[in-house]
């Protein structure tokens, strides 16, 4: 019935105003927090909006946190059915449908989201970077992509959607694992993918699921693997480009990127997929199962996916060097996972929710090793993960959230190498209880003054089942947590001056015990703040800095010396060509590591302008100085060429070993020698095990524009974002000077950049998308030949059928054709990787090729 009145009311006001606001107009909103289906109400009345409900929305059972301030109308509409599971569909001039995407039950103590013109107006119960639930992340530079941003990129697993994301350098990928590839990718022996912001090492960004942690992936325990995640479970992906250990303790150094999955979905959604690469290989097909169901206290939902890929030959690509065996650049992938998500309301103010996670990937690959060694590699992961939420309401607007977690990772890979085979087995996993209790603490002129305080413990185990000729070894330890944060809004609506319409404060610090029981590993502390400030001198404009310490733990397989491992190889010498230097390769973990600490600074500004309703600007600075480094020597390129990098690597290099020297590594270390070459032929010995390296400093500007302009022909959605890297150097030890990883191979490029421009209209859907990397220099060989850009362009059509075929099997179809890398561009050509990696530098170009996908979606 109060739908009813609702479409009734809705359409008395349209017809009795002489005219709707024009396209574009901001219109001043006061809409309280509430039901859904009222506040629609209230926006038809403000603004003249004529907004039809479907039936079976239950929008009087959604609540939504409000509006106030001054909006255009249809953007005002898109905001409250942000993540209501809710979509609004122009049918008409000034006239709205709402129906059903997707059902989402928010808990019911959202604030109403004041409007400055750039807030996002996130409703979500917390956001990625704070534990305050609803207060805006305007301090931190924060970037939310939802789920239609997913489905609209074209892709068909985690990785692919997040390689395209500028601050991230995808260094870890499936197609730089090889082991003559690069130094720090030989870890990844299951051929996983980490995420790497600002390109200061995977293990310095924290990745989350839902919040929590993840257990780590590699031989050394270094990155998650987001490999593991189904992008059909999906719901945003939030990225925090700041320093955030203040908030969320260890490994947040260069940000944090949380994967929020999808929790509610009522009905079921099927979602079957076929692509190939034009040059030959790479087909997927995938097959993804969403169904859900809701009651009135609850609700319940599963998600299946099935994803396949297989390997691309370097053969099939004319533009790689040409290979005297088998070797494939990207290997064949078979994974399928599992989520299940259920929440109840089991109390009045009482709520828990709960999920669970399953996957398993497996891969095999062929290539060559060295010129003479071709390898055979498979195996695979498997990863399981479940969280329990208990929420509870208490008096005076405050809450209380316990959260229980584990997660666990197995990772089992067999190599052949030349006849000779290894077994790499691990174990890790992380359980942890977190509580934390936060609200308003008292009134001030500018508003509520909020306070977080939170507690956690954590337990850490990394176990080694196999290695090659090693025994099983192990290593677990305890952490102990306590975290403060508080929003002080200094200036708001109520106290506005002429020259600040807001001035926010929000401060946070946090302090870590970490306790391993063996006398040999030192225990460690770490304590860290942080402090944002945000000052609005107009509205639409947002002047924001935060200044932040971080810190990162090594992992257990880092200070576990067991799995120490010598590499025997003969490696050329660029100072007399025709000479090779056969070289013990001294790779693992070093007990004695202290913990790595950065201090951080970000400042930025915000626009948008009311001239240009629908768009905004942003630009952020970034300044990280990162010390204590837990690295391997920094090696620019593969193993193979550190002779030509001796004015950094010459301290770890000892080129006249003594015979006792040999014996001692032969004896603590595990000696691979593939080409039979023996101890007596041993001339050096490079430590390349980690170690406090000494320090990075990384700093550059992050760029953002954005634009929806509402025409008569459709709406077109434009987007910008950029990252500029000015300074990416690092000190290869504490005597040493410091050495620039700009411009380099495996390293990230001065310049990355993105353009996105989406059209829409009556169920179509037109995207094209420019992904840019910048040039750089082949430093790896004399004269340093630049290597040139690499320029891409993907397309996308879609339409999506929505109820314009009601009552028949194409109701709520949608049809999707995707082609990435439409100019089929070939990779560019490093001459100083041709002997390694057949002239192409894997982290930042692909030799995939114009690939064409066809995706399918059927809702039920």
């Amino acid at each position: 019935m109060r739908l009813a009145c609702a479409f009734l009311l809705t359409l008395l006001v349209a017809t009795t105003r002489a005219q709707v606001p024009g396209a574009g107009r901001q219109v001043d909103l006061d809409i309280p927090a509430g039901s859904l289906d009222q506040a629609l109400t209230d926006l038809a009345l403000q603004t003249g909006l004529t907004v039809i409900v479907e039936s079976g929305t239950r929008a009087e059972r959604i609540i939504t946190p409000g509006l106030k301030g001054s909006f255009v109308p249809e953007e005002a509409l898109h905001k409250l059915l942000a993540r209501t599971g809710l979509r609004a569909e122009a049918f008409r001039e000034g006239a709205f449908e709402v129906t059903v995407q997707e059902r989402v039950k928010p808990l019911p103590f959202a604030k109403p989201v004041e409007s400055n013109g750039l807030s996002n107006a996130l409703d979500e119960v917390e956001i990625t970077g704070s534990h305050i639930p609803a207060i805006s992340p305007d301090v931190s530079s924060l970037s939310t992509y939802s789920r239609e941003d997913i489905e609209r990129s074209g892709a068909t697993t985690v990785e692919q959607f997040l390689r395209s994301i500028p601050q991230n350098f995808p260094l870890l990928n499936s197609e730089t694992s090889t082991a003559a590839i690069s130094p720090q990718a030989i870890v990844n022996v299951s051929r996983g993918t980490g995420i790497d912001l600002r390109g200061l090492g995977p293990s310095a960004t924290l990745v989350l699921i839902n919040g929590q942690r993840v257990a780590p992936a590699g031989l050394d325990g270094s990155f998650v693997d987001i490999s593991m995640v189904p992008l059909a479970a999906l719901e945003r992906v939030d990225v925090l480009s700041d320093g955030a250990s203040a908030i969320y303790g260890s490994d947040a150094v260069a940000g944090v990127v949380n994967l929020v999955m999808r929790r509610d979905f009522v009905g079921c959604e099927t979602t079957p997929y076929y692509g190939y690469a034009t040059g030959g290989g790479a087909r997927e097909r995938g097959l993804s199962q969403l169904a859900g169901t809701d009651w009135p206290s609850g609700g319940a939902m599963v998600v299946y996916e099935n994803h396949q890929e297989e390997a691309v030959d370097a053969s099939s690509r004319p533009t790689l060097v040409p290979q005297s065996g088998r070797y494939q650049v990207i290997p064949s992938q078979a994974r399928q996972s599992a989520v299940l998500s259920l929440h109840e309301e089991v109390a009045a103010g009482t709520e828990l929710l709960a999920d669970a996670r399953y996957s398993r990937r497996d891969f095999a690959q062929d290539y060559l090793s060295s010129q003479l060694a071709s390898t055979q590699a498979q195996g695979g992961a498997q990863t399981i993960g479940a969280s329990l939420t208990a929420v509870h309401l208490l008096p005076r607007q405050w809450r209380s959230d316990l959260i229980g977690a584990y997660a666990g990772e197995a990772e089992s890979v067999t190599t052949l190498m030349s006849t000779i085979a290894h077994l790499f087995e691990t174990r890790s996993s992380v359980a942890s209880i977190d509580w934390r209790i936060n609200g308003p603490l008292m009134s001030a002129p500018g508003g509520p003054i909020k306070l977080s305080l939170g507690a956690s413990w954590r337990w850490e185990a990394f176990k080694v089942l196999a290695w090659p000729e090693s025994t099983e070894t192990g290593l677990n330890r305890g952490v102990l947590g306590a975290y403060g944060e508080a929003f002080v809004p200094i200036v708001g609506e109520a106290n506005a001056l002429p020259w600040a319409k807001r001035i926010d404060l929000s401060l946070a610090i946090r302090r870590d015990d970490y306790r391993i029981g063996e006398a040999k590993f030192a225990n460690a502390a770490s304590h860290n703040p942080k402090i944002g400030v945000l000052w609005s001198p107009r509205t639409g404009l947002l002047l924001r800095g935060s200044y932040a310490t971080s810190f990162r733990m090594a992992s257990l397989a880092q200070i576990n010396e067991a799995t120490d491992t010598a590499l025997l190889l003969p490696l050329s010498n660029p100072t007399v060509p025709a000479r090779e230097i056969n070289t013990l390769y001294v790779t693992g973990g070093n007990a004695s590591l202290r913990p790595e600490a950065a201090k951080s600074f970000t400042a930025g500004v915000d626009f948008k302008p009311s001239a240009l309703p629908g768009a905004s600007f942003s630009a952020s600075y970034f300044h990280t100085n990162y010390g204590n480094r837990i690295a391997a020597p920094p090696v620019i390129g593969p193993v193979t060429s550190i002779y030509a990098q001796l004015d950094a690597l010459r301290p770890y290099i000892n080129s006249a070993p003594s015979a006792a020297d040999i014996q001692r590594a032969y004896g603590e270390y595990t000696v691979l020698d593939p080409m039979n070459i023996g101890p007596a032929g041993v001339q050096a010995i490079f430590d390349s095990r980690l170690q406090n390296i000494g320090k990075t400093v990384a700093s550059g500007v992050d760029v953002r524009v954005e634009s929806n302009l509402r025409t008569d022909f459709g709406n077109i959605d434009f987007l910008l974002q950029g990252q500029y890297l000015a300074q990416l150097s690092t000190q290869p030890a504490p005597t040493t000077p410091y050495v620039s990883a700009l411009d380099t191979p495996f390293s990230p490029p001065i310049a990355r950049m993105q353009t996105n421009i989406i059209w829409t209209a009556n169920g179509w859907t037109a995207s094209t998308t420019l992904d840019y990397t910048g040039s750089y220099k082949d430093r790896l060989i004399a004269g340093g030949h630049e290597v040139g850009s690499w320029f891409v362009v993907d397309g996308r059509l879609a339409y999506e059928t929505g109820r314009r075929f009601a009552s028949t099997p194409l109701e709520n179809a949608a049809v999707a054709v995707s082609v990435s890398n439409l100019m089929n561009r070939a990779v560019p050509y490093v001459e100083g990787l041709a002997n390694q990696t057949l002239g192409y530098d894997p982290s930042n170009a692909s030799p995939l090729g114009r690939r064409i996908l066809f995706q399918v979606k059927k809702r039920w």
